[in-house]
């Protein structure tokens, strides 16, 4: 309905550097295990192994932020 209005959008860059990308990061670490690369992770083995074979609690928060933040980056620009 407000897109059918014309009401001007901004994103929020900020935003989607600041916590989606690195939520993103690490939903790719549980996930590259499982891929048959020869990839050097460029940070201690302590956090890929957290993040790889730990809990899957911190996939799940990880998966939850990024798809909340995924949906709240487009904003209405309240400037005009």
């Amino acid at each position: 309905m407000e897109i059918k209005y014309k009401i001007p959008w901004k994103f929020d860059w900020i935003r989607l550097v600041a916590i989606a990308i690195p939520t993103f990061f690490i939903i790719l670490l549980s996930i590259l295990p499982h891929i048959d690369t020869d990839i050097n992770m460029p940070f201690p083995e302590f956090w890929f192994n957290l993040f790889a074979y730990g809990s899957p609690f911190v996939q799940q928060v990880a998966g939850i932020v990024l798809g909340y933040t995924i949906l709240d980056v487009l904003k209405e620009n309240q400037n005009q």
